[in-house]
């Protein structure tokens, strides 16, 4: 699907500037990402089915997005290592209804009958034939653990994980009562009857620690997390690629998201399922403002259309503008980390950020070294806005790093005020300590 909501869009999205400020003291700092987790910066790129040129070439499509990194690919092995030989760092994907090349179905879940059992929005898919595997069948474990290892053989050096929730997910749908449950319930003396769902949660977890097992110590995994959802068992992850619906693009909610998966020393990217170019570029500011990251508006999965599933493909012209300039100010996102916020629904340390006027999401987030930026994100453009942020310097310097900057600032008390240019729905300003 190419068709866009046509809206006229102001380029001139958001601005940079540099406060000269001393920094306050900081709030007990979140736990940093791990350094092989995904950077703040980075920026995401899903060809989902590997070397499919009906749109485009998709690592000259990934470089007009500005992206630095493939994510959720089931391209094969060759289509990995071309990724790898483009300078793209890949991670291949991995799902549950990945089947055996004989095309023998023993090692799908069964519902109680012995039925093979699929997700109800893929009754369509495979020419009805999208049964999920069973996590806990040896058959299907070596299967996964095959397909990761050529993988990562191949040059990927992570797994995303496709419906990972499997045999727990599927518990809603009747699953598993097959041979293997039966046989690993009755060894550990559990009840399918009555305990199917902790059972299950149980073999979930053992599946993916198999999984890891079997794998290089620096093999990451992610999954994805709909709806951004860390609870088990996707709390055994290391990131999360998730998809978003519209509904969820508001500052209350992924705030109280982003905050919790920082907290948690977890990242996560996002894909939003949706065509709108407006909506697109107000999530990925309040994405990066709160320290995560986009996969680029580009093979998005919109919804189930019987036999497969409806797609958009962003014009990378609509975004490269906003995506380049994450690319070319790495260092005012990587190693940031949450300090203040406001906004509708949001107030964390108002002791340290206020504002005058309406503003959907400012994010004040601070480096190790003392630095601080300012994320100011104004879907309405409202007329007049001002931010004020505490800081311990008694006067406030402001100079621009690109493009002239309506930025006025005053200080009184400690309180350095900015008033933010109306025409833009994303402002971002340096507080050097």
């Amino acid at each position: 699907m190419d068709s866009r909501t046509k809206t006229t869009i102001n380029r001139r999205l958001f601005t940079s500037g540099v406060i000269g400020l001393a920094a306050t003291s900081s709030a007990p700092a979140a736990s940093q990402p791990a350094n092989l987790l995904p950077a703040r910066s980075d920026i995401s790129f899903s060809p989902r089915m590997g070397a499919d040129n009906r749109h485009g070439d998709p690592f000259e499509i990934a470089k007009t997005f500005h992206a630095n990194r493939i994510d959720w690919t089931y391209g094969d092995a060759a289509f990995i290592a071309e990724c790898v030989a483009r300078g793209f760092a890949v991670g291949a994907a991995l799902s549950p209804t990945m089947s055996r090349p004989d095309g023998d179905i023993s090692d799908r879940m069964r519902d109680k009958s012995g039925q093979p059992v699929t997700a109800p929005w893929m009754k369509g898919w495979q020419g009805g034939r999208a049964y999920w595997g069973c996590f806990n069948n040896p058959d299907f474990r070596s299967l996964i653990l095959g397909r990761a290892r050529a993988a990562v053989a191949a040059g990927a050096t992570r797994l995303q994980f496709d419906d990972a929730a499997g045999n727990y997910g599927a518990v809603a749908w009747g699953a598993c009562w097959c041979a293997a449950c039966r046989a690993k319930a009755a060894a550990q003396g559990v009840d399918l009857e009555t305990g199917m769902k902790r059972f299950q949660l149980a073999s979930v977890r053992d599946f993916f620690q198999g999984l890891r097992d079997g794998l290089p110590a620096n093999i990451l995994l992610s999954s994805n997390n709909g709806a951004i959802d860390w609870n088990p068992p996707y709390d055994l992850f290391d990131f999360g690629v998730a998809e978003m619906d519209e509904a969820q693009v508001n500052p209350q909610y992924l705030f109280n998201k982003f905050a919790a998966i920082e907290s948690a020393g977890k990242f996560q990217f996002v894909t939003l399922r949706s065509e709108s170019v407006d909506l697109n570029r107000r999530a990925i500011a309040m994405i990066y403002a709160l320290g995560g990251g986009v996969i680029a508006p580009w093979d998005v999965f919109l919804r189930p259309n019987g036999a497969g599933s409806d797609r958009f493909y962003g014009a990378p012209e609509d975004y490269a503008d906003q995506l380049g300039v994450i690319r070319q100010n790495a260092t005012w996102f990587d190693d940031f980390t949450l300090e203040a916020a406001l906004g509708t629904g949001v107030s964390r340390r108002p002791d340290l950020l206020q504002a005058s006027g309406p503003v959907d999401l400012a994010v004040l987030r601070r480096a190790p070294d003392g630095r601080l930026v300012l994320h100011v994100v104004n879907a309405s453009k409202a007329a007049k806005v001002e931010i004020s942020v505490k800081t311990v310097a008694t006067q406030a310097q402001f100079a621009a790093t690109g493009a002239p900057i309506p930025y006025n600032g005053r200080s009184a008390d400690g309180w350095h005020t900015l008033s933010i240019p109306p025409d833009r729905i994303w402002n971002m300003a340096l507080v050097k300590q």
